[in-house]
């Protein structure tokens, strides 16, 4: 995830998810002046990480109590570079994040170029993977993938990056996602083909 967001080094950031705020504090250590915008809905979470990890002193991080798809329902139009989904309940991200709906008012909130980049985590046989990779593909075009070829090929669990919304560099991606598998675009959706986008 954060090759994909020194990709495209983005000013204005909405996450989806927060937790202890990981990523938003490495771009305030790495893109000074970032703005971040954080929806938690756990309300204990963000108290905690605010206690433990001084979040009120990350310049440019603003944490709200809210789900992530109302957090994104009041925002306006083309107000960020970028959106990350790294939400989840258990091990499975919450289905009403994941249609073509909510992903649809993802888009509205982007700038012009901006990207989605969505952290999600499957099993064999994939199926839902592979139905939420559908869906990114139908609102936002050929997405890119990136995940360790055990997951790939439901040897085991893991964890699936995907990005969409513009073009990357591959081979610059690949570098710098330590060993994974990078699925470019037509690959990516090679690897989904088949699967029915998700509906609200």
């Amino acid at each position: 995830m954060a090759a994909i967001l020194e990709a495209c080094a983005p000013d204005d950031v909405l996450h989806l998810g927060g937790g202890g705020c990981t990523l938003p504090r490495w771009l305030a250590q790495t893109r000074p002046g970032v703005r971040s915008l954080v929806y938690e809905v756990d309300r204990e979470v963000v108290e905690v990480a605010r206690a433990e990890l001084a979040l009120d002193d990350v310049p440019g991080l603003r944490v709200r109590v809210a789900d992530a798809r109302a957090g994104v329902a009041g925002q306006r139009p083309r107000s960020f570079d970028a959106v990350v989904a790294d939400v989840f309940v258990g091990p499975r991200v919450p289905d009403h994040l994941c249609t073509v709906e909510a992903l649809e008012d993802v888009q509205r909130v982007l700038r012009p170029g901006g990207v989605y980049v969505a952290n999600l985590i499957d099993e064999a046989p994939l199926r839902r993977v592979r139905r939420q990779l559908a869906t990114i593909a139908e609102v936002f075009g050929p997405p890119t993938l990136i995940a360790d070829r055990s997951a790939l090929t439901g040897r085991r669990a893991g964890n699936f990056v995907v990005a969409a919304g513009r073009t990357f560099s591959r081979t610059r991606i690949a570098r710098a996602a330590s060993g994974a598998d990078v699925l470019a675009e037509e690959a990516a959706l090679l690897w989904c083909e088949g699967a029915r986008p998700l509906r609200d």
